[in-house]
């Protein structure tokens, strides 16, 4: 058994008894009807209490009831604690067993008598039910007060809250007992003024009012518990009973001089010992270099959940030793849950094991995942598809590097970045603005510790632009471009890779710190953070690109579409009005070509002629590609009919059981959004399948 804070205790719903009893006046005048959930601490009564304004108990204030079983006199007060829509609107008062009930007591005059052991069973002061347990007593108890004929009515079930160890879960018993307090109020003063004033800033700003309301309405704290582990309570008692403190180990009592001392047997909250950690482990009380450097910190990180066990302790402690704040910034991040936002638990079968993740995946992987998920403040929710997803990724980000390495003949280029910029392509000028515009964006994200659309800014900057189009564009240049184009092409590759290795490397940095030593020959670690050059940033080149880039998609999904083989290499007329555009596009046309796997592709003004012809349209341009040595029409008509009417049939079987009543409430979570992901990706396939055939159709 041990000593709790409120805060260490959850409250929650349980379902147990209402029993009204009649406690008889004394005299014989009548009775008063008390409610309680707990009938077995009525053996610890010491009064019946009533709200002051309840008119039905104003003529009783003040008179006296007879405890039954008891028979001891108990006083009738009025207290404003009392809800007079509980029960009857009459209390009764065990002030040894309450918390509300000891508050009413201590305004009231009325004594505390204890009736349970520390084992949670009932002691002598309970009379002919010494011994039983607590649960064995309530049913005892109900038993007798049944056959003296004092119960005026039953309710059950009856929903009431119960608190209950935050840790372990046990029903929290709560027992009158010796402990030790910190006085609070004078701490917490100046802890609130520190948040209001901006001194220390929570981030999201929204957890301000949480640790705010719960500073405001701060009771003493207990900080003595009775554990075996922990920091002893530096309180000592001599032979004579003289009761000091002191920080150091003491040979003797300071009064009287006995070097017959015993120290306090309980040890302090581990969340009161938690609290001196922002100084405690820099050397404090001594004025230590660590101390003066690292006190106070820039940023704590924690989650929301332990914001009134820990930062506004820290928070209390910081300002009364050092006289300050403790950090300037408090991050607070939500707690990690399953994909669907349910908490983890071995009873939902949801629980997943960092470390069996981190052996399946990698340690930057799962990492990648948590970040990418933690939006600000909000829970995180994770799914092992997500790190595997992110596994991927760090596979993608180690090809890259392969071919960047493969590439520099496993040396960096010796050449600075500007002084190949004659040589730029327009594929160069485009990835150098668009990583120009990451890393600003990603220095916006984590000043603002925004960390996870920084990691998703990285992700896709790197798979998306870098590894997908830039790393693929490159291969022109490198393969058979003139000597100049390709050495440009390699600074600006390794330029790209090791500046995506730096920005990636707090959130993966494992892998990164492997990469940069291999791309670099030095360690990512005490490399400097990369810097924005608005010199770098193109926006002419970022918006031929995507012209360009468009035109690639587009070409590349008709074939997917048509289910063209990759041997096939069709051809293609480009109709541009704009000469502009049309240039850039004739500029690109060997690497579009490559890219796409497209054959004879010419580009000019008009339409593509009276043959049969799909006409794929992107911004700035019409494609026209010839279908009649293509694909057999008919057959294909044929087939894009018959993979139109089968997906129909899917989104109208996944509709079906989505709108069944039976299944949406029969069926686990996961099913249902099984079926709605199915349903999602049925009507995106028979969307694309009718884009097909209108192409067909001309």
């Amino acid at each position: 058994m041990t000593a709790l804070s409120d805060i260490e205790v959850d409250y929650k719903d349980v379902e147990g008894e209402l029993v009204h009893v009649r406690y008889p006046l004394a005299g014989g005048s009548g009775s008063i009807t008390v409610g309680t959930t707990r009938v077995e601490t009525m053996l610890g009564d010491t009064g019946v209490a009533v709200n002051p304004a309840d008119e039905r108990y104003k003529g009783l204030v003040g008179k006296t009831a007879i405890l039954p079983i008891v028979g001891r006199e108990l006083k009738i007060v009025a207290d404003d604690a009392v809800d007079m829509a509980f029960g009857t609107g009459a209390v009764k008062v065990t002030p040894a067993h309450d918390a509300t009930d000891f508050d009413i007591a201590q305004r009231a005059g009325l004594e505390a008598i204890n009736i349970l052991n520390p084992d949670a069973t009932i002691n002598s002061n309970g009379g002919a039910f010494e011994g039983m347990d607590r649960y064995a007593a309530r049913k005892a108890v109900l038993e007798e007060l049944r056959r003296l004929g004092v119960v005026e009515k039953e309710e059950r079930p009856y929903v009431h809250s119960v608190g209950h160890c935050s840790r372990c879960g046990t029903e929290v018993e709560p027992w009158l007992s010796e402990q030790w307090f910190v006085k609070v109020e004078p701490l917490a003063r100046p802890a609130i003024e520190a948040a209001r004033e901006g001194r220390t800033r929570f981030v999201p700003k929204r957890f301000e009012r949480n640790y705010l309301n719960w500073m405001e309405n701060l009771r003493d704290w207990c900080i003595s518990r009775q554990l075996w582990w922990g920091h002893r309570i530096p309180v000592f008692t001599c032979a004579n009973g003289h009761e000091f403190a002191t920080a150091d180990a003491p040979a003797s009592c300071p009064r009287c001089g006995s070097p017959e001392l015993m120290q306090d047997p309980d040890v302090l909250d581990t969340w009161f010992s938690s609290a001196l950690w922002p100084f405690s482990t820099l050397g404090w009380p001594e004025e230590s270099d660590d101390l003066k450097t690292f006190y106070p910190t820039s940023v704590l990180v924690t989650g929301y959940d332990i914001i009134t066990f820990w930062v506004s302790r820290m928070m209390m402690m910081g300002l009364h030793f050092m006289n300050d704040i403790p950090f300037r910034d408090a991050h607070i991040h939500g707690m990690v849950r399953d994909f669907r936002g349910k908490k983890m638990s071995k009873s939902f079968g949801n629980v997943m094991d960092p470390l069996e993740m981190i052996d399946r995946y990698g340690a930057d992987a799962l990492r990648m995942t948590l970040l990418r998920s933690s939006t600000m403040g909000s829970d995180v929710p994770v799914a092992e598809k997500w790190i595997e997803g992110d596994r991927n990724f760090a596979n993608k980000l180690w090809n890259i590097s392969r071919f960047v390495l493969m590439n520099l003949d496993g040396s960096p280029p010796t050449t600075a970045l500007r002084s190949a910029d004659m040589y730029w392509s327009r594929a160069d000028r485009w990835i150098l603005s668009r990583l120009d515009a990451t890393v600003a964006a990603v220095d916006d994200a984590m000043e603002s510790y925004d960390l996870a659309r920084a990691a998703q800014m990285l992700r896709q900057f790197t798979w998306s632009e870098f590894a997908d189009w830039y790393v693929e564009w490159s291969k022109g240049p490198l393969q058979g471009g003139a000597g100049e184009f390709k050495d440009a092409t390699r600074v600006v590759l390794s330029h790209v890779l090791s500046t995506v290795l730096l920005l990636l490397h707090p959130i993966m940095p494992f892998i990164t710190e492997e990469l940069y030593r291999a791309l670099t020959g030095s360690p990512a670690i005490t490399a400097p953070w990369p810097g924005t050059d608005p010199s770098l940033q193109d926006r002419d080149a970022e918006t031929e690109m995507d012209f360009v880039m468009g035109v690639v998609s587009a070409l590349r999904r008709f074939r997917a579409d048509h289910t063209i083989p990759h041997s096939a290499r069709p051809d293609a007329k480009a109709e541009i009005e704009d000469p502009a555009l049309a240039k850039i596009l004739q500029d690109e046309l060997d690497r579009v070509r490559t890219l796409a796997g497209w054959g004879r592709f010419v580009v000019g003004a008009g339409n593509g002629g009276s043959a049969p012809a799909a006409r794929l349209v992107v911004p700035g341009a019409v494609i026209h590609v010839p279908l009649v040595e293509l694909l057999d029409l008919d057959a294909e008509r044929a087939r894009l009919a018959r993979e139109i009417l089968h997906q129909e049939q899917e989104a109208e079987r996944a509709r079906a059981k989505l709108a069944n009543h039976g299944f949406m409430t029969n069926a686990r979570e996961e099913v249902i959004e099984q079926q709605r992901e199915r349903l999602a990706q049925t009507e995106h396939a028979l969307e694309r399948f009718r884009e097909a055939l209108r192409d067909l159709e001309g």
